[in-house]
């Protein structure tokens, strides 16, 4: 039986509740997740499954064309999922990214070099549906004026001043639905309020910002509105806390009870739904490669139940439709934890299609 080892893939939060807005919102994580593989055979049909970890990537900047596979490395013209070019301007270099398939831009950016390291100038980011996902400009590496940051789904995200790298001035976010999730304030010295709300309009976290540092007391509440945590910093490290139970009762035991979600059953009963849900259209034939790639975005919500999913890396409808399909009806997670309350968080999961031909 042929199996595909994949490479890394990276997955993120969704939730800001209680962390800095837009750092958080952009932070990439390492978690372990389950890679599908959905094989058709001549003689015979199968699924496959390889669990591996994911970490973060970064693309690849190469001078004229380039084409990049799904994990952002170069490839053949056969496996790519990205098409770039460079080019050299009077200021530096401009480079653009397609999605192949799709036919429209993933991305188009300034650079201040040739290999593509350092951004310079006004960038522009777009999902697989042709949505704007962000744009704002970088002065010699670093984020600086506004940014502004959209859902899949085309509400707005996050809208940021910058000050070369750093947040400065008022920063929010929204959830999908456009209701607020967060709101950050700081001066020109990094001082200041932080606020956040779950998507049900409760207070999610109150604190304060010195020198661009969590400082004094934090609250962090339930989604039922009860207070959860009392946390205590000081120049950005935690000093002391407090929890509380979602009665609003302390608890004596303040050992860290931070987890990532968690389907019932782990990894291999997650693996066996995706099984079960997914498959290899019948209909359809790979040409010019063995396997083909879609990667699922979503996200578990407090209560443990999957939504906002949508598809981040395309192949074809069909294909995309299937693994879509696998990911929206799954059951109920345990959901993730931080600062002892339920939290939303966003991760992606990998699919692989693949014929073998014995």
């Amino acid at each position: 039986m042929k199996i595909n080892k994949l490479g890394s893939y990276r997955c993120r939060w969704d939730f800001n509740h209680g962390e800095d807005t837009c750092t958080i919102a952009n932070t990439w994580v390492k978690v372990v997740i389950v890679n599908i593989s959905f094989k058709k055979i001549y003689k015979m049909k199968y699924v496959s499954v390889l669990i591996f970890f994911i970490f973060s990537l970064s693309g690849n900047c190469q001078t004229d064309e380039k084409y990049f596979n799904f994990r952002w490395q170069p490839c053949e013209v056969n496996e790519a999922k990205y098409y770039s070019t460079t080019s050299k301007t009077d200021s530096g270099y401009i480079r653009h990214i397609y999605f192949i398939r799709e036919k429209s831009l993933q991305m188009s950016g300034e650079y201040y070099d040739i290999d593509c390291k350092i951004k310079n100038g006004y960038f522009r980011y777009f999902y697989a549906n042709k949505l704007l996902e962000s744009q704002g400009s970088y002065l010699i590496g670093h984020q600086n004026g506004l940014w502004v940051e959209y859902h899949s789904n085309g509400m707005m995200r996050d809208s940021c001043m910058f000050m070369f790298g750093k947040k400065r001035g008022t920063c929010l976010s929204w959830y999908p639905n456009g209701y607020m999730s967060d709101s950050l304030v700081l001066d020109e010295f990094g001082n200041g309020v932080h606020f956040s709300w779950f998507e049900n309009g409760s207070i999610a976290s109150a604190g304060l910002y010195a020198s661009d540092m969590k400082f004094g007391k934090w609250k962090y509440f339930h989604i039922n509105g009860m207070l959860s945590s009392i946390e205590i910093y000081d120049d950005g490290n935690l000093e002391n806390k407090t929890y509380y139970n979602e009665a609003g009762k302390i608890q004596a035991d303040t050992i860290n009870t931070d987890r990532n979600p968690i389907f019932p059953g782990g990894e291999i009963a997650w693996s066996k739904h995706l099984q079960k849900k997914g498959y290899f259209p019948s209909q359809y034939d790979i040409v010019n490669s063995d396997t083909a790639f879609v990667v699922i975005s979503f996200a578990i919500n407090e209560e443990g139940k999957v939504e906002d999913a949508y598809v981040s890396v395309p192949f074809h409808s069909k294909f995309d439709r299937i693994a879509l399909d696998a990911v929206s009806s799954s059951p109920k997670w345990l959901p993730g934890i931080r600062n002892n309350r339920k939290v939303k968080m966003r991760f992606d999961q990998v699919f692989s299609f693949a014929m073998t031909d014995y």
